[in-house]
């Protein structure tokens, strides 16, 4: 790599990551959802703004062939800490009274929107959405999981900046995306773990769905135990001398483990963070803070750029389609989990509150399309408009909460 080389990397890391994090002030300022913002910031710097107006400054900065590996390789780098964040955000204790309003809203806020999904999917041509790998059963589940996708770090994002984190009322709805995400990623290891097996014989396929499924049992009832076992008689030498090296070398393990049990990298990462979060050890706790703030402020911002930077809606945006799309995907989130609530309290507008925090479909939706369209499930088409559905329910999501709490107090979101 030449001198000039490394300048132009440098060149093209500086402006992706401070668009991203100026893109993301702006929002947050206009109390909106920070990850758009950062997507915006490299949908700014992308084909579809500068490359468009500037086409040779887009190219001589993030089409050159030193550049974009080595933001892939920090986007990678941002994706793998956000599903390992994810995970040990996870809301794992569940208090008796909330159960019923957890069960009730999980069952309807993913098997509802998950058939209007394939509802929406049967009445289109599947070349409209069919990526390289020509494979309509994984198409399908995908497009499932992308209108059932709830976001638990933008959801509890802006509970954290409006201060509603604590209350009742963002306790049950985290609880539910937990439960919630959790079957619709492993729906998505299985349509991937299909793609890897696509052309093998029967046995292979049905062994590939085999390792997904006891992957993802395995990984969040056997390992748990193993490293309290582990923890509890000290013999996690490592952890003690660098626990936060300690922990970031079981996230890659595990990712490691799933690449290579066929299972994408990206649920490795994830189950890592639901089997930590499930350690109580303060040095622990501590490490996972120190990983959340180097993630959130470096390596993630530049993942969800390098994502807007790869938008381009100016070849591969088809407005009306889209319009239908996002049309369609809020309608029944929203009414599912609208009837969903409803069948718990007679209160329309805590029914209403309930929805519009299930609708947000923020970073997993965005994950969800990236992950599918770099497995070739998905083509271009299909995957600006699950980011356009991804951005919308977010925002709506965060204005929503917004003028909720002009006109009512946080103890309104205790008591139901």
């Amino acid at each position: 790599m030449t001198a000039g080389h490394l300048n132009l990397i440098v060149c093209a890391w500086i402006l992706l990551y401070a668009f991203a994090l100026g893109g993301g002030y702006v929002f947050h300022r206009l109390h909106l959802s920070r990850v758009v913002g950062e997507i915006t910031g490299g949908i700014v710097l992308g084909p579809s703004c500068l490359g468009y107006f500037f086409p040779s400054y887009y190219a001589g900065l993030f089409v050159a062939p030193a550049v974009g590996p080595f933001l892939e390789v920090l986007s990678w780098i941002g994706l793998v800490l956000l599903m390992f964040i994810s995970g040990f955000e996870i809301q794992q204790d569940f208090k008796r009274e909330d159960r019923r309003w957890v069960l009730v809203l999980t069952v309807f806020s993913t098997v509802i929107p998950a058939a209007a999904g394939l509802i929406w999917a049967v009445q289109h041509p599947m070349d409209l959405f069919l990526g390289e790998a020509r494979h309509v059963p994984a198409l399908m589940m995908v497009i499932a999981v992308a209108f059932a996708i709830t976001s638990i770090p933008v959801i509890s994002r802006i509970f954290m900046d409006m201060g509603m984190q604590k209350t009742r009322f963002a306790k049950v709805v985290l609880a539910t995306a937990t439960v919630h995400d959790i079957i619709l990623w492993v729906v998505v290891a299985v349509a991937m773990g299909l793609v890897e097996a696509q052309g093998a014989v029967a046995g292979q396929v049905v062994q590939n769905v085999l390792a997904t499924v006891l992957f993802f049992g395995g990984m969040l009832c056997v390992v748990p135990r193993i490293l309290k076992a582990v923890n509890r008689y000290r013999f996690d030498m490592l952890g003690k001398t660098a626990v936060t090296g300690y922990i970031l070398f079981i996230c890659f393990l595990f990712s490691a483990l799933a690449q290579w049990l066929s299972v994408n990298v990206i649920f490795g990462a994830f189950l890592a963070g639901v089997v930590l979060g499930q350690v109580r050890d303060p040095s622990v706790e501590a490490a996972k803070e120190n990983i959340r703030r180097v993630a959130m402020g470096f390596f993630i911002p530049v993942y969800f750029a390098f994502t807007g930077l790869k938008i381009d809606f100016v070849h591969n945006f088809q407005p009306g389609l889209a319009v239908d799309l996002i049309a369609w995907a809020f309608v029944t989130a929203i009414a599912a989990s609208w009837a969903g609530s409803r069948l718990l309290t007679h209160d329309p507008q805590r029914c209403l509150d309930f929805a519009m925090a299930m609708n947000a479909r923020g970073g997993p939706g965005v994950v969800l399309a990236t992950v599918a369209f770099q497995a070739r499930i998905i083509n271009q088409q299909l995957f600006v408009m699950f980011i356009a559905l991804a951005l919308i329910s977010s925002l709506c999501a965060a204005w929503w909460f917004y003028r909720q709490l002009q006109s009512r107090s946080l103890e309104y979101f205790n008591q139901f």
